[in-house]
């Protein structure tokens, strides 16, 4: 796992190293610059000529500190301050050393564009649109055609929620120091940074002084949280999955939510749907078993009898919204006492009356993605995703369900508890059948055994696997739902060869 931090906690945990531990801010410096040209060396030529442009603050200071290790190596390195260091700043210390050494300085951009420019003018502290000369610097310099490379974040990418102030240098490269921010995982800042490096500076979990961050994104090394399976088992000790699911002639859903259960390792899944996806059903998923209603007649009787055989219940993909719909919701919100996933059209009757989640249950996990929440909250979708943190969190604790907020950077927020970021996934996973996958894989993971925050969690982790390597092997562009749970099993493998 690992931490994700905003601008105030990179500062404090940054302070904190230096105050609690007696760490030299030049010492951390020193470091960051080492990482930052270590990279340079390794990606170009001893001939490349490289610009570097400088802020006035630490930002400005590493970029000096960069320049000059480069320099020393033998690389033509310029230097453009496009702001003066404050005086007795490490920033002015570093500036004063290059002049000594000797490194040109510019008072404006030069006419050949150089083979790498480095952006070291603004940090994370940054808060304001940037506007004037810098502006229109940054601006000249995206439109070259050399390497760009940002030192820990690019120039006008807000560190704490990934929007553009006004403009931001479009980076190939970032080289970020102790933790990712936040800013540099949500879009659009994610698009600036191009291939972001974290590099070890000499600032740990230590410098958060037990205040840690309360956003993380989970690893590969935290597949090993995936329940074991005991070699004398059976199908009764990996639980039972009913899965609530499509509306006449409309099965797709239904199906892939089913599957999506027994990838993940679910011993027995039943199928509650209307008669007409019967035959279909058996077809698509044969190992599933299956009880039906008729003619938009809800049999309460049937679908209580499934719920009380079911250890984990998933409710909503391809449901419809029907009057028929909301009362097979309404039925399994009253009867169920295990844990409940609600998807899709479950969450859209939800809508309607948001305020039945309220009343005393088990673990509920909702999985919607924008368009959804924007039903459940009222808030326009764009607001939602500006604010997709907060507003996860504050639904989280609210209605005391764990909120999976699907996008391209899906948040998973735990009532009272941490926010889960995930970094895995890709734009070829916008395709239909997706959503019905993941609730279908967290359900999975509940009746195996996982607890409902880390099957969540994981399941979206392992999700964005899957896509990233049907993207790998299909392409992602041409990626279907199919293409992912075809890649589970894969997963399943690579996780269990990485547990001691």
């Amino acid at each position: 796992m690992e931490y994700l931090v905003n601008a105030k906690e990179m500062k404090a945990c940054d302070e904190q190293t230096s105050k609690e531990y007696g760490m030299p801010p030049v010492v951390l410096m020193e470091r960051a610059a080492e990482a930052v040209a270590a990279e340079v060396i390794k990606r170009t030529k001893k001939e490349a000529s490289i610009l570097v442009l400088c802020g006035g603050g630490n930002n400005g200071g590493d970029g000096y500190a960069a320049a000059r290790l480069l320099f020393l190596q033998g690389y033509d390195v310029s230097l453009y301050a496009l702001a003066a260091p404050a005086k007795g700043s490490l920033c002015e210390s570093e500036q004063k050393i290059c002049r000594n050494y000797g490194i040109k300085e510019l008072s404006a951009l030069p006419e050949k564009e150089p083979d790498v420019v480095m952006d070291a003018v603004f940090g994370t502290g940054l808060s304001r649109d940037i506007t004037g000369p810098i502006a229109e610097t940054l601006r000249v310099v995206n439109a070259w055609a050399c390497q760009r490379i940002a030192v820990d974040i690019p120039s006008g990418v807000s560190a704490d929620h990934g929007r553009i102030l006004g403009i931001a240098f479009q980076a190939d490269l970032t080289v970020t120091f102790a933790y990712r921010k936040l800013g540099q995982i949500l879009f659009p800042g994610a698009a600036c940074c191009g291939e972001l490096l974290c590099a070890d500076v000499g600032i740990t979990d230590h410098g958060f002084l037990n205040r840690m961050p309360r956003v993380c994104s989970l690893t590969t090394e935290d597949l090993s949280l995936l329940p074991e399976r005991k070699a004398d088992s059976h199908k009764g000790d990996f639980g039972k999955v009913l899965v609530i699911a499509g509306s006449p002639s409309m099965c797709g859903a239904a199906a892939f939510a089913a599957e999506a259960a027994y990838r993940m390792g679910a011993g027995l899944v039943q199928i509650f749907t209307a008669e007409e996806n019967k035959t279909a059903l058996q077809t698509l998923v044969p190992e599933a078993l299956l009880s039906t209603y008729k003619n938009e007649k809800h049999d309460e009787k049937t679908l209580i009898e499934a719920i009380h055989w079911a250890d984990v219940v998933l409710i909503g993909p391809g449901l419809s919204t029907s009057s028929t719909a909301e009362k097979i919701l309404k039925t399994t919100l009253k009867s169920v006492s295990v844990p409940l996933v609600i998807d899709a059209d479950g969450i859209n009757l939800l809508a309607k009356e948001p305020e039945i989640l309220k009343g005393p249950h088990t673990d509920v996990i909702l999985t919607p993605h924008i368009g959804e929440m924007s039903r459940l909250t009222g808030d326009s979708p764009m607001y939602i995703k500006e604010e997709r943190m907060r507003i996860a969190e504050d639904f989280a604790n609210e209605y005391n369900v764990i909120l999976t907020l699907k996008d391209s950077r899906t948040v998973t927020a735990v009532p009272y508890g941490r926010l889960y970021l995930n970094r895995s996934g890709n734009h070829g996973m916008a395709t239909g059948g997706s959503g019905d996958m993941l609730s279908g894989m967290i359900a999975g993971l509940l009746a195996v055994g996982a607890g409902a925050e880390h099957a969540a969690a994981l399941a979206v982790f392992m999700h964005g696997l899957a896509g990233d390597l049907a993207a790998k092997e299909k392409g992602a562009a041409s990626m279907l739902a199919r293409d992912l749970l075809s890649m589970l099993p894969e997963i399943w493998k690579n996780a269990r060869e990485q547990t001691p």
